[in-house]
């Protein structure tokens, strides 16, 4: 079938997984630049994933490789984790740009991001295939929330009682800023969200979405629930990742100066599993620098028309 009218190039990946059908689902639309922001959240909508990536080579943009422009299916971010990890992967994949280290330039300013080599047992010459893709955070930042009356608002957003949180409530981030609320892992699956929840609580203006996380379990989970942006709940969110990392220096679940992994799995509850490494250094006690890595899966190929400009 051929489609009226001008169009454009999309891939659709799964993100921080390593099977297809599970992570986070990204489309990466290419050759957009001469769209306008209208014509970005129309096709952004279209889709009607959590997120819609824009990698743009626009002007001079010095030592930055690419720009990105991301939305949701009513909003633009100025920074999320898988699209930013999903783009990388598939500029790399068309060989737009090469497989090592990269700069990035969205909302939240210049990032780094690093492409790994996929590797391969095949013998010969490997072929550059992308593989993990790291990205950086911008500077972590973590503040502990001691208003009680906060607490239990935000509890109750998520369908929880105030008896059922493990802990303060943090505003942390690393380029978005999230809310998050530590529980028992057998607490976790019985958190829920609505945009209605989340609105009544108005400290959470400006916000990118309210986490749910078991820190300090053996097994480190999250949820992201996200409504008012058009995202009830996440399957995979680097940023707020990146976010549950810098909390973990700032409550005492990662102890010493020096480089800590943490491994976040997400997703499980809507039946889109996922997995990411965060890397966090510290120096004196507190986070400086915040990463988070995972792997990518293409799925689907096509074109999309270019929307009209309204």
């Amino acid at each position: 079938m051929t489609l009226p009218g001008p169009t454009l190039e999309y891939l659709v990946v799964d993100v921080f997984t390593d099977r297809a059908y599970s992570g986070n689902p990204l489309a990466v639309v290419l050759g957009g630049e001469g769209l306008t922001s209208a014509q970005m959240q129309a096709v952004a909508s279209e889709f009607h994933l959590s997120e819609t990536a824009f990698p743009l080579w626009v002007g001079a943009l010095g030592d930055v490789d690419y720009q990105l422009r991301i939305f949701t299916p009513t909003a633009e971010l100025p920074f999320a984790g898988h699209p930013s990890v999903g783009a990388a992967w598939v500029l790399a994949y068309r060989e737009l740009v090469p497989v090592g280290p990269l700069r990035q330039r969205c909302g939240a300013g210049d990032l780094g991001v690093r492409v790994e080599l996929r590797q391969t047992d095949e013998p010969g010459p490997a072929p550059r295939v992308p593989g993990r893709v790291w990205l950086d955070g911008a500077a972590p930042s973590a503040r502990r929330t001691d208003d009680p009356q906060l607490a239990a608002r935000v509890a109750t957003a998520v369908g929880l009682g105030l008896a059922e949180l493990r802990g303060e409530v943090w505003i942390c981030g690393a380029g978005l800023d999230f809310c998050y609320l530590g529980v028992h892992p057998s607490t976790l699956g019985r958190a829920s969200a609505t945009a209605a929840g989340l609105t009544a609580v108005s400290e959470l203006a400006g916000l990118a979405g309210l986490v749910v996380h078991t820190l300090g379990s053996a097994r480190v989970q999250q949820r992201v629930f996200a409504p008012d942006i058009g995202v009830v709940e996440d399957p995979a969110t680097g940023s707020a990742a990146l976010g549950l990392v810098a909390l973990a220096v700032a409550t005492g679940h990662l102890v010493g100066d020096g480089e800590h992994e943490l491994v976040v799995e997400q997703g499980a509850w809507i039946g889109r599993g996922s997995r990411m490494t965060c890397a966090v250094r510290t120096e004196r006690g507190r986070p400086v620098a915040v990463s988070v890595a995972g792997e990518v899966v293409p799925v689907a190929v096509g074109r999309i028309r270019v929307p009209p400009v309204t």
